[in-house]
This record gives structure tokens, sequence and C-alpha cells, in this order.
């Protein structure tokens, strides 16, 4: 299976990359997306496949003798660029090393070589370093640049490059990442999935974090809570969990919403029972049917959340966004 093969959805830059690579590849790539997205990944594919003596349409072969040294991680041919431990960018030096005194040395093993260079690391500096190899690389070099911004890269590099843009998964293909990596069940993968926005590495580091489930669980609690919690305990004591938790807000906020999706399907489907954050189901029917929440109460609850979460993406004030949305809600799960 080839390492394109690999990779979860993307389906148009893959397509693009065939495309160019049918004809005479270009030689300056720039594979730009979100953190998380996969662009080295994306990248590596990219190399193992210009490197490999057999490619397809598919991409690489993964038996050719290229292929196993690339997969090992000794092909001599493939140069990675990132910073040295524990440092931000990526020095000059290690530019002028690993790439403009390497460029004119002939392949060893492939008919190419290929280097992989994480440009968020890349200050004004090191750009400029780069530019001119750049602008007039041998015929058997091929550049990867793995950029979040590609603003953040001079005018000169961007005009030189073919832009690869890997955009967010789908959230089927976020839960197929999960099922083939983690061991997440059916519940808290849905959950996941909708939190990470289309980001693998944030669904993969979710997965694998202990304090989300604490938020999931709490947010639970709360909504459970949310029909008895008096104005002092729920203003202080409970809107401690969010300051807590400010460093990640939009997270929490998702997970609010998604619990309040699961109160709207409860009041319409009382005998479900695949839900993404509440856990006490039969607490929450019973409040539904004792404080009268209605399919408007709930709208207009998710409604004060979405708001609160705008305000604070809009620096409006944390403590009066959050402590706002809370009293909508609560005021929404009082005889609604």
């Amino acid at each position: 299976m080839s390492l394109f093969s690999r990779i979860i959805g993307q389906r148009a830059a893959k397509e693009q990359i065939r495309s160019l690579l049918r004809g005479r590849p270009r030689q300056v790539y720039l594979i730009a997306g979100p953190e998380g997205i996969g662009k080295r990944m994306f990248a590596s594919a990219m190399a193992k496949t210009v490197l490999c003596a057999n490619p397809d349409e598919n991409g690489d072969c993964g038996i050719c003798g290229p292929c196993r040294y690339f997969e090992a991680g000794t092909h001599p041919d493939y140069i990675r660029l990132s910073p040295q431990p524990a440092e931000k960018n990526i020095r000059v030096s290690q530019v002028r090393d690993k790439i403009v005194s390497d460029v004119h040395l002939f392949p060893q093993i492939s008919g190419r070589k290929a280097y992989l260079i994480e440009a968020d690391f890349l200050n004004e500096e090191g750009q400029n370093a780069l530019l001119k190899t750049l602008e007039e690389p041998p015929e058997s070099v091929i550049f990867l640049l793995t950029v979040t911004d590609t603003d953040k890269l001079l005018e000169t590099i961007r005009s030189r490059s073919v832009t690869i843009s890997l955009v967010p998964n789908t959230e089927d293909e976020i839960l197929r990442i999960l099922s083939e990596q983690t061991e997440a069940d059916e519940n808290e993968a849905r959950m996941i999935a909708s939190v990470s926005k289309g980001i693998p590495g944030s669904a993969l580091r979710l997965t694998g974090d202990g304090s989300f489930s604490g938020i999931r669980e709490t947010v639970s609690e709360l909504l459970n809570d949310m029909p008895v919690i008096g104005y002092s305990e729920l203003l202080s004591d409970r809107y401690s969990f969010f300051e807590d938790n400010k460093d990640r807000i939009g997270e929490v906020l998702t997970v609010f919403e998604m619990g309040l999706g699961d109160v709207a399907m409860l009041l319409f489907d009382p005998d479900r029972s695949s839900l993404r954050v509440v856990d006490k189901r039969d607490n929450i029917i019973r409040t539904i049917q004792r404080e009268k929440i209605s399919g408007g109460s709930v709208d207009r609850a998710s409604a004060a959340v979405t708001a609160a979460s705008r305000a604070i993406a809009s620096n409006y004030s944390f403590e009066s966004a959050v402590c706002t949305m809370l009293l909508s809600v609560h005021k929404e799960f009082q005889h609604g």
C-alpha cells in the first residue's frame, strides 16, 4: 500500500498531485493547511512517490529498494529540515549545511532528491538563505515546504511554488481515522470527531487526553444539575470550571453544545441510547418532563452557547460572556 493510500480524505489535494505528476513535476511545492491536518505526512507521501523506482497514479510502489530505504528512514536522497531540539526556529546554518551545500550533489539511489522543509520554522533570514536555491534548483531536486500560513512566507518564495491546500476532514473521515488508530468507543469517537473540527491531529490528541474525558463528565453533570443550581453556585463554583479551562474554551463550549444536542435528541426520542455527552439519560429525561423543557428552550440555550463562543472570539470579557451564557441556559432549563 502506498503512503498516499494510507492518508484518509484530502481527495482534491491527491488529485492535484496526480495531475502534476502525470506531466513534468514542478520543483517547489507548498503543502499548506491548519496545524494537525497532516501536512508532514502528505509531504512525505509526495517525497516517497518522487523517489520511488516504480510509482503509479496511486503513489509509491512500496516494494522497490528506494521505498524500503524510505520506510526505514535511511534513504540518502530524502532530507528533512526542522528545528533542532529545544529551538524555536531552523537555524540559517542548517539551511546552508543541509540544503544549500547539498543540493548540487547527485542523487545516490533515486533519480531525484527530495527536501522536506518545515517552513513554519523559517524566519525571514532563513527564508532568504533558501531563496537562491529555490530560484535556480537543479532539475533532479524537488522541494516540499509545509506551512500553516503561506502569507508568512516571502512573496518571492510563494511565486515560485505550487500550493497544495489541505482542508479539514469530514466527520466520517475522522471517525475512520480514530477507528484505525485508537480504541475509542463509538460514542467517544463521535464526540471527539465533532470537537476536533476535522483536524486529525486534534482528534488523536483528544483521544489520549484524560482531561478531555473530565470535561465531558463535568458538562454532563452541569446539564443534569442545571434546573436545581442556585445563582450563587452557578456564577461561582460552576463558572470556575470554565475559567479553569480558559485555554481550551473552544473545546469546552463545543462539548456543551453537543450536550444540549443530546438533550434535544432525548426530547424527541426518549428511548435513544446513543448519546455523545450526557451519561445520565434517565435523569435528563426526568428533567425534561418535570421542567417541561421544549425544543425552543434547547434552541435558545444552544444559541446562548454560540453567542458566548463568538463573544470570546471577539475578545469580549470572558467572565461576562460565560456568565451570560450560564444564566441564559439556566433560565431555559427552568420551566422551559
